[in-house]
């Protein structure tokens, strides 16, 4: 019986020291602001120094351009007259062209093989500096593909032909 009342006291004093140090924290804020000052400046005065790099392109950009020897078909997508003008102003006033984009696809008419350039023109209001207006893509039958709807149906039908069958 003697015994167990040691080691309940032992085991109090355990508690009580282990109580203490987490007491002692409680009263110690000007150390532990002190130190947090001290750590704040140190990361404020390390400095980290990038060297220039170029980026990587996408994966989809390390496509090889169409060459320039097909001839090319322009196909414009521009915004109609009125959404070519700023209505958030106080005087609708006409959008001012920056850019474009142009996409290009393979246009297939037998025997002549073509290249189609989509041109989207990008407007913006020079006034309010807001973001920029392009035209809305037109629609793709493959995503991110090189093939006109032209090409799609003439492999499709050159599949058909050759009695292959050709599943989208």
């Amino acid at each position: 019986m003697a015994e167990g009342a040691v080691l309940r006291a032992l085991h109090a004093e355990e508690r009580r020291r282990e109580q203490n140090v987490d007491q002692q924290m409680l009263f110690n804020e000007v150390e532990v602001l002190a130190a947090i000052e001290t750590a704040d400046e140190a990361h404020r005065q390390r400095s980290t120094t990038i060297d220039a790099h170029e980026r990587k392109r996408s994966a989809d950009a390390h496509r090889m351009p169409i060459p320039e020897h097909f001839p090319r078909i322009e196909i414009v997508h521009d915004l109609a007259p009125d959404e070519k003008l700023c209505t958030r102003c106080t005087v609708p006033h006409p959008l001012t062209r920056i850019g474009q984009e142009i996409r290009e696809c393979y246009r297939f008419e037998p025997p002549t093989i073509r290249v189609e350039q989509h041109i989207r023109p990008t407007y913006v209001c020079e006034e309010r500096h807001e973001a920029p207006v392009t035209a809305p893509a037109p629609p793709l039958i493959l995503p991110k593909s090189m093939a006109s709807p032209s090409c799609w149906r003439t492999s499709s039908n050159r599949s058909s032909i050759w009695g292959c069958r050709f599943t989208a």
